[in-house]
């Protein structure tokens, strides 16, 4: 008699885990949306990923306007990104993972917030930020306008 109830604890024991390990990765909406275990707002691309994936990505992201209330973090594993284009919208963070500044590489493209009011002032490029990453723009400058 001990030995059955002691095998029907570990048998409900371990369903238990299997159910509470399904909840946690599978049933979690963040992990449906964009497969992250960080949430909904943070996207993690590495060089598997298309440069037109990445590219639609960020192009949706940077759509928040000056007061907007959502918050986006978007993430870059090492690697070199070819022609990755994009402005970096209102509250978004870019970095790259890497342990360097050229371990993460954007060639050929941009990442940028150069966005002018109507009288040609950068006074509104405040709440966005990129770093730890090296970018090669085509035309072999780049630039970062602040506020």
């Amino acid at each position: 008699m001990k030995n059955r109830t002691s095998q029907t604890t570990v048998a409900s024991k371990m369903l238990f885990c299997l159910a509470l390990v399904v909840i946690l990765f599978c049933g979690s909406s963040a992990f449906a949306q964009n497969g992250t275990i960080f949430g909904p707002n943070v996207y993690v691309f590495d060089t598997t990923y298309s440069v037109s994936s990445i590219n639609s990505t960020l192009n949706t992201l940077n759509t928040n306007t000056q007061f907007d209330t959502k918050r986006y973090a978007v993430l870059f594993k090492p690697g070199t990104y070819s022609a990755v284009e994009a402005e970096v919208g209102y509250y978004e963070s870019v970095a790259g993972l890497g342990e360097t500044t050229s371990a993460v590489h954007i060639s050929g493209g941009y990442l940028n917030s150069n966005q002018t009011d109507s009288n040609g002032n950068l006074t509104t490029n405040f709440w966005r930020s990129i770093g730890n990453m090296r970018i090669t723009a085509p035309s072999g400058a780049y630039q970062w306008g602040v506020s």
